[in-house]
């Protein structure tokens, strides 16, 4: 059985993503989050900063009246700095259903490209295969 799906992110890596890029044998630790430069600089504010809002949101969960008592004004209520907001972008994504060829030769390969292009995305096939260059130059504009 073979899976496929397509993502459109305009933060993607203009190539794509690829499985070599992911090493599950380097593991992500809390020590390299706290000694990220944004967090672990020499200007104690923003670690200070940080701690602040992250007790003053969990409180504010368990007693909102009086968390909102006391921040009456809204300015005054210890926000977290923004260091690198991201843009917002809404991801595009199409998963395509489940299919059962084999793989492991080259008419196999075919008959999953025929079911992903053709029968799934219902894309028309070349009569001339010639003119595939001038198709793939329309699709690019």
């Amino acid at each position: 059985m073979t899976t496929a799906a397509i993502v459109l992110c305009p933060k993607l890596l203009p190539l794509g993503l690829c499985q070599s890029m992911h090493d599950l044998t380097l593991l992500l630790r809390l020590e390299d989050i706290l000694d990220a430069p944004s967090i672990s600089s020499k200007d104690s504010r923003v670690r200070v900063n940080i701690t602040q809002s992250l007790i003053l949101d969990a409180l504010k969960r368990i007693y909102t009246a009086s968390v909102n008592t006391v921040f009456r004004d809204s300015d005054r209520y210890p926000k977290m700095l923004s260091m690198y907001c991201l843009t917002v972008n809404k991801t595009k994504f199409w998963q395509f259903g489940a299919i059962f060829k084999d793989k492991g030769t080259i008419k196999g390969i075919y008959s999953v490209h025929k079911s992903i292009f053709l029968d799934q995305l219902g894309l028309q096939a070349l009569k001339d295969p010639t003119k595939a260059e001038a198709v793939r130059n329309n699709f690019r504009d």
